[in-house]
């Protein structure tokens, strides 16, 4: 099949979606979605891994990386949303949503929610599905050195939401804490480390795809994939993530206080405030 690649990821993530779909009807929860962001995409690196390892017999070493990096991410995200809502209520997002769809929620969730994560995720993973398409069996040395920054830059993005998060859920199980608002650790830099680790991977995961594609002759489809990391950029910055979360705490004076002096996204030292006497 001439589109093998598109056509996993199309069919993974949509069977993966509705699944994911299902059980959020029957747990009448909607928020099971954000266990499938990391869920989907892993499952799909997987799958392409095996099918052309060893259904096609071929491996693709840049292709083989981006797998595991991916994998990497999405389970651990997985994992980490699903032990952190496991037992919790719907999320205030979804809450919101229900109640502005009225009866008719499980249509608008369905196709607004479940099926456009759906579509989200496949762009998302477009610098993977690219790699196995047009996948080599080796690696030129440009290819390589690209690999390689792709690689770091990866690890550095997947550092700070890794760690951002494992400090955040240090932070929210320790009732002393409660009310509070986190400035500690990469907090203490950036009020959303998470975000602005996720934004870096993404970053390093197009860079890498690079590795395999023809870069070297400036091919239109080398740079296709950068819609991947362009799309998560901005939606973190300015639709679905740092947005909700400064409107939720717009009112709060000890979030403000904090906002201040902390950069909204890019980790750098916190501002000294003057005081008013």
């Amino acid at each position: 099949m001439e589109y093998l690649a598109f056509t996993i990821s199309a069919a993974v993530l949509f069977i993966f979606f509705n699944i994911f779909y299902l059980i959020a009807r029957m747990r009448d929860n909607y928020s099971v979605v954000d266990i499938a962001w990391g869920g989907g995409p892993a499952l799909v690196a997987l799958v392409l891994f095996i099918t052309f390892y060893f259904g096609e017999g071929v491996f693709y070493p840049a292709a083989a990386v981006l797998s595991l990096f991916i994998l990497l991410w999405g389970g651990r995200l997985a994992g980490h949303i699903g032990a952190r809502n496991a037992g919790k209520k719907e999320d205030f997002r979804y809450r919101a949503m229900r109640k502005n769809w009225g009866r008719r929620h499980y249509l608008h969730a369905y196709v607004k929610v479940y099926l456009f994560q759906g579509v989200l995720s496949f762009i998302l993973i477009l610098p993977l599905t690219l790699s196995y398409h047009f996948g080599t069996e080796t690696l030129s040395p440009l290819g390589f050195v690209l690999l390689v920054i792709g690689a770091i830059i990866w690890f550095i993005g997947f550092y700070f939401e890794a760690v951002s998060d494992a400090e955040l859920g240090d932070f929210k199980a320790n009732p002393k804490n409660r009310g509070k608002i986190i400035q500690t650790g990469l907090w203490r830099y950036s009020r959303h480390p998470n975000y602005f680790g996720e934004t870096v991977l993404w970053w390093g995961v197009f860079i890498m795809s690079l590795g395999i594609l023809n870069v070297a002759d400036l091919e239109l489809w080398s740079f296709v994939g950068l819609i991947s990391p362009l799309m998560i950029t901005l939606l973190l910055l300015f639709v679905s993530g740092v947005p909700l979360l400064e409107k939720k705490y717009k009112d709060d004076p000890a979030y403000q206080a904090y906002a201040a002096k902390t950069s909204i996204f890019i980790p750098r030292k916190p501002r000294k405030l003057s005081s008013k006497k």
